[in-house]
């Protein structure tokens, strides 16, 4: 068997190994959902059919969290608001429903899941990582006014079997002021995003959407105005 063969191979196994894991997890957390008892410390992490990895009873949460919020039915749409996304900020209001998981804890379990192969996280939006949902996102952005090229290489790394990492911000709604008066609301007051669901400083905020937002989407002006393509 030549190389070329035997990572074409390599790359097939773990591709199934990803997708059987997931359907496991699925699983799992719908029948804990139905067991109105906490999880006993034996049953506190969770041995997935893949045999390799494990999740703790935060990880569960989030992943069941996210899950109940999507689904992999493409509508065009590409913030929040999407079947096939919720928000960071959606998994942070989902806490109050457990006393198992902590608001501030949300950005980390998220990037355990992430770099587990559960979850993609793409600037404040997180979806499942199944097979079908990532491709599911590939052929929303094809629906989109403005595809995002970034997001469906992302999304065709994860379907080869390709572990990923993501950093998620950590900053919230909350500000905690020396309790003076500011001397610009402005400048403090923050408020969410309606497409990828971070809360920013008001100031950067247009129509609801924060000027990263509005920038990914914007198309590339100069290439379009010269009327050369790439």
């Amino acid at each position: 068997m030549n190389s070329a063969m035997r990572n074409a191979f390599g790359s097939s196994s773990r591709v199934c190994a990803r997708s059987s894991r997931l359907e496991g997890i699925s699983s799992t957390v719908s029948d804990r959902r139905k067991k109105p008892a906490a999880p006993t410390q034996d049953e506190s992490r969770l041995v997935t059919d893949g045999g390799s990895a494990e999740l703790s009873t935060q990880q569960q949460l989030i992943f069941g969290f996210v899950t109940d919020r999507t689904a992999p039915e493409p509508d065009g749409d590409q913030d929040a608001t999407s079947n096939l996304w919720t928000g960071k900020q959606h998994l942070k209001a989902d806490t109050h429903h457990t006393d198992e998981l902590e608001r501030d804890d949300v950005g980390s379990v998220i990037e355990e899941l992430v770099a587990d192969g559960s979850l993609v996280y793409w600037h404040g939006l997180v979806a499942p990582a199944t097979d079908e949902h990532l491709r599911a996102i590939m052929e929303n952005e094809g629906l989109a006014d403005v595809s995002r090229s970034a997001l469906v290489a992302l999304c065709n790394r994860l379907l080869q079997g390709e572990t990923v990492t993501a950093t998620v911000d950590r900053s919230d709604e909350e500000i905690v002021t020396d309790g003076g008066v500011p001397e610009s609301f402005d400048r403090l007051a923050r408020k969410e995003c309606r497409a990828c669901g971070d809360f920013v400083a008001v100031r950067y905020l247009v129509d609801g959407e924060c000027v990263g937002c509005r920038e990914r989407a914007q198309p590339d002006l100069a290439t379009a105005g010269s009327g050369v393509s790439r």
